[in-house]
């Protein structure tokens, strides 16, 4: 995909990153069946990605966009063959954000409340780490800035 970078570097940063703060939040975007990607190329992306643990991943199939070289290029990837790998790169992603979550279940942090939904009766907040729990309302407690609020255990 013609990167000026390489997992190398890449893993410099991101090493450089996660001494410097802690709890750092990485994400990254993961383009899947680019053409001539073989199995082997894939599985080696694969691996890179479970060693790196990026809290989050958005994968996307490769789709050939009328002008490009890409689009022109022989090796174009059969389209279950890309949702097999986006499905194993998604499976992933969701394994490294539970894990990350995970640590903050039943802790205690700063809380923000952002907004919700009335008829869901829950409010979206952000951890100082902007983790997006879900905190339940519960009748009679107030989730108005300044005012306390007790989330029931598993709530972030």
């Amino acid at each position: 995909m013609n990167r000026k970078y390489s997992t190398e570097d890449l893993t410099t940063i991101v090493k450089r990153i996660r001494n410097y703060y802690n709890d750092v939040i990485l994400t990254t975007d993961i383009i899947v069946g680019f053409p001539q990607e073989s199995e082997e190329e894939f599985n080696k992306t694969y691996e890179y990605l479970k060693s790196i643990k990026f809290y989050k991943m958005h994968v996307f199939k490769y789709s050939p966009r009328k002008g490009t070289k890409a689009a022109n290029m022989s090796g174009q990837i059969d389209g279950n063959i890309k949702e097999q790998r986006s499905q194993k790169l998604i499976e992933l992603s969701n394994k490294n954000e539970e894990e990350y979550i995970e640590k903050y279940v039943c802790k205690e942090g700063e809380q923000s409340v952002d907004g919700g939904s009335k008829e869901e009766k829950r409010h979206m907040g952000k951890l100082c780490s902007f983790i997006y729990p879900f905190l339940r309302a519960f009748p009679g407690i107030s989730f108005l800035k300044g005012q306390n609020a007790y989330p029931y255990s598993g709530s972030f």
